[in-house]
């Protein structure tokens, strides 16, 4: 095994007999956090450059907390000469989904994890503040049974214009109750790239987002307190 450094982009080189297998940083990665095969089947060849007010560099696959996170956060990829138009995704996983570990007890039913922490769509080359916002951005907010949650930024080239005025994704997959005990699985990304005919990633990124007790007591005691 050979590993290659061109710049900031690492390659391990896998040579089996014939054959050869370039496997990136990224992909790496992805494949640790399951985000590959349980979401992905394949990972783009670039990292999506993510900060947040912090101006802190969100590092592929590392843990962050809220003083790291703040606002919405600005994003940056390579693009192609217009025209063309891109769809930026922020997608939430927790810990069933990626690695199937079932939450602690709970007293109470499991709330659905919202799938879709923004949406943007049409967006010109990659000035996503000029695109049509079909989901605005989401803060990390603490699923029932889990202390993390992981934060998957895609950007996808479009083939076409997109109805910026159709929610019914949003309406079909966020407000739900899914996942362990229920009779719905999480709603996946596939349904998300079929829904809006977007297959051709260009740019990935992910972190995790570590919630505080406090957090988690604030957000949840009230729903505890329904039951």
């Amino acid at each position: 095994m050979l590993q290659v450094v061109f710049g900031v982009t690492s390659l391990i080189i896998i040579t089996q007999g014939a054959n050869v297998t370039q496997i990136s940083d990224l992909e790496q990665a992805f494949r640790k956090s399951h985000i590959i095969p349980k979401q992905l089947t394949k990972s783009p060849n670039e990292t999506l450059w993510i900060r947040y007010k912090s101006d802190l560099p969100i590092k592929t696959g590392q843990t962050y907390s809220t003083e790291s996170i703040k606002g919405v956060p600005r994003v940056l990829w390579h693009c192609d000469r217009p025209p063309v138009y891109y769809t930026l995704v922020c997608i939430g996983l927790n810990e069933w989904q990626l690695y199937d570990k079932k939450p602690t007890s709970t007293p109470a039913p499991i709330p659905s994890p919202d799938l879709i922490k923004w949406l943007v769509v049409n967006i010109p080359q990659n000035d996503y503040r000029e695109g049509a916002v079909i989901h605005p951005y989401k803060h990390p907010t603490p699923v029932l049974g889990y202390d993390k949650l992981l934060y998957l930024f895609l950007v996808y080239k479009q083939d076409k214009g997109i109805n910026a005025y159709d929610y019914r994704f949003l309406e079909n997959t966020n407000m739900k109750q899914f996942g362990p005990d229920k009779k719905q699985d999480f709603p996946h990304l596939r349904e998300l790239e079929k829904f809006y005919q977007i297959y051709n990633i260009v740019a990935a990124n992910f972190f995790w987002y570590r919630f505080t007790k406090d957090e988690i007591s604030d957000f949840l005691d009230p729903y505890y307190s329904s039951y």
